[in-house]
């Protein structure tokens, strides 16, 4: 049982321990996080946390950004400014020629859960987030093919 002063109702704490644990169970409710109505599960909550989500983003895009700088010492995170049709447009977590002979590969990281409604329907979460990624930037995939970008979702 929890021991500081703000402690949590009885039934809401073990809601909360079923949660952490990972285990089902409970009545349905409404996520806060994204609206989902049901059994808020374990893997619910995987699919809804957005803070470890960024953190491990941010895990793989340093690790991608230290391979490609072996081969391209010029590589970098985040960069923006890449299309002038669409100046605030950032689809590169890493940008760098290492990657290709034909020029510079914009890679976009994605990290999600397999749990999640679309990767469940897909069958297969990598697969998934690959399609979601094509389909956010699908509109400025000419613009990024005439500026020499290309564009690779990294799932």
């Amino acid at each position: 049982a929890p021991t500081s002063q703000q402690t949590l109702e009885p039934d809401v704490y073990v809601d909360a321990v079923r949660l952490r644990l990972g285990a089902a169970g409970g009545a349905p409710s409404r996520c806060r996080v994204c609206g989902h109505t049901g059994v808020i599960d374990g893997a619910h909550a995987l699919c809804c946390a957005p803070g470890p989500s960024t953190r491990g983003h941010n895990e793989v895009r340093d690790r991608l950004l230290a391979l490609a700088r072996q081969g391209d010492p010029y590589a970098e995170a985040e960069a923006t400014d890449l299309l002038p049709a669409a100046p605030g447009l950032r689809p590169a977590d890493v940008l760098t020629n290492a990657a290709s002979g034909m020029g510079l590969v914009a890679i976009d990281v994605g990290v999600a859960s397999p749990d999640s409604q679309l990767a469940v329907a897909v069958g297969d979460g990598c697969e998934a987030m690959r399609r979601r990624k094509l389909s956010e930037y699908a509109e400025n995939a000419e613009a990024m093919r005439e500026a020499g970008l290309e564009y690779t979702p990294i799932p």
